[in-house]
């Protein structure tokens, strides 16, 4: 009881403190770095009302952390401030969280299920804090200074968990390690890509370096063989785009050091990595193949779908859904399917999992969009690959509902919908009038400089 009051006390002290500090940018600044920063902190910054710690679905209470606070506080100051715009495809999300409220409803347990509908609300108030904190005038090198740190303090607790405590698979502020992989491939890329130029100092540029060889550790520590094959085609990309969008000697010379982690990373890590392929065990494979014919049962049974968060209670508690299993027939109550789409098809239907597909394909196509050349253009192919990475690891793990990845996702969402509207403030359409046709003709072929990145 006595946590309980504690975190109540700060939370009523910080959520004030941070709506009035926030109306100042130099103070929103920071705290949107905090922001992104709070998301590695883990179970250790937050707490989790009505808990249910037996349950071994993706949610298993009323959860509020430290990104919580930042973010709510955030928001209230940035409504204080006159900063009340919708965000971007708010309506769309308004629709998923229906239909994912009428899939609750239609359920036997609407309590499991509000754990999850809680997280969107959570969520979707961090989106649209990070959304209007932008619009506002912060820069995402605030954002990206917060993803630098946050990938520093993985690796350093990598190092230790890998060399000083002996685990084989480490878990970096996580519970299992395949979350790691995750979490770091979501923003490993457009730390990248500050290392490359979009740094403003020779300090910022290296530091995002080290980070960028830190995270890369993490994942490889993992022994996560799909998380270090994105990990390294992510780093790649963004090595081969910078070439062309930011060149520079030291976009070059940084590409060329990544290139040299990569080879000298892999050489390294090769033996122990064919030793995992040849090693794991074939019940791993066996028993998210058993889950993902489950939950497309269920997605065939249940037009509203079962609920969300409440896959593994209708495969624990239904034994139709339990025949066919084998290598998990044992266990007293059963786990998630670790494959996101079809996990989301079993809870939402086929309905909630187009809405599903639609929301995450316009996110991460939103960062093309930018038309300029240059540091933009950059920016938004980083989070593109950043998030095409989160969607091809959900074809074999569930994490992406984890509390941490999930609004790591948020963050990067909220920096992918702000691109386009403001590459069109900044960069207004050249005039036509025929007078000023000449002086138009030389702007187009001007590369644009972005006050978006540089802004203070």
């Amino acid at each position: 009881m006595l946590k309980y009051l504690v975190f109540l006390a700060f939370t009523a002290c910080a959520v004030p403190a941070v709506a009035m500090l926030s109306r100042e940018l130099r103070w929103r600044e920071r705290f949107v770095a905090l922001l992104v920063f709070s998301t590695a902190i883990g179970d250790v910054a937050g707490i989790n009302f009505f808990s249910l710690e037996s349950y071994r679905g993706p949610d298993r209470g009323f959860e509020f952390t430290l990104t919580d606070i930042v973010a709510v506080g955030l928001l209230i100051g940035l409504f204080l401030k006159g900063e009340r715009k919708l965000p971007w495809m708010w309506g769309t999300l308004a629709l998923f969280f229906g239909w994912s409220t009428l899939s609750a409803l239609a359920g036997p347990d609407l309590l499991l299920s509000a754990f999850s509908l809680f997280k969107l609300v959570r969520i979707f108030l961090l989106y649209w804090a990070v959304y209007l904190a932008l619009k506002s005038g912060v820069s995402p090198r605030w954002l990206v200074y917060g993803m630098i740190g946050t990938g520093l303090f993985v690796a350093q607790l990598a190092v230790r968990q890998k060399y000083m405590m002996g685990i084989y698979r480490i878990p970096g502020p996580f519970d299992h390690s395949n979350t790691v992989p995750l979490f770091l491939n979501l923003m490993l890329p457009t730390v990248a890509a500050w290392a490359l130029g979009l740094g403003r100092t020779t300090l910022e540029r290296r530091l995002a370096g080290v980070a960028v060889a830190g995270m890369l550790f993490a994942v490889l520590a993992t022994f996560s063989r799909a998380g270090a094959a994105l990990s390294v085609l992510a780093l790649l990309g963004v090595v081969v785009v910078a070439q062309r969008q930011i060149p520079s000697r030291a976009a070059r010379f940084m590409g060329l050091g990544l290139v040299a982690i990569l080879t000298v990373g892999g050489g390294m890590a090769a033996d122990s990595f064919l030793d995992r392929i040849r090693n794991a065990p074939e019940s791993s494979a066996e028993a998210r193949s058993e889950f993902n014919v489950a939950a497309r049962y269920m997605a065939h049974d249940y037009p509203l779908g079962v609920g969300l968060n409440r896959f593994p209670e209708v495969l624990t508690v239904r034994q139709e859904y339990r025949a066919h299993i084998r290598v998990m027939g044992t266990e007293e109550h059963a786990g998630v399917a670790h494959h996101i789409y079809w996990l989301t098809a079993a809870e939402l239907g086929w309905p909630g999992l187009l809405l599903f597909l639609v929301i995450m394909a316009r996110f991460t196509l939103r960062g093309l969009r930018c038309s300029d050349r240059g540091e933009m253009r950059m920016l938004g192919f980083a989070l593109f690959t950043g998030l095409m990475t989160l969607h091809a690891s959900g074809l074999l793990e569930w994490a992406f509902r984890i509390t941490p990845v999930t609004a790591l996702f948020g963050v990067v969402a909220a920096m992918a919908a702000s691109i386009p509207e403001r590459v069109v403030s900044e960069h207004p359409a050249p005039q036509t009038v025929t007078r000023n046709r000449t002086l138009n003709r030389s702007s187009r072929r001007a590369r644009p400089t972005s006050h978006f990145l540089t802004a203070t």
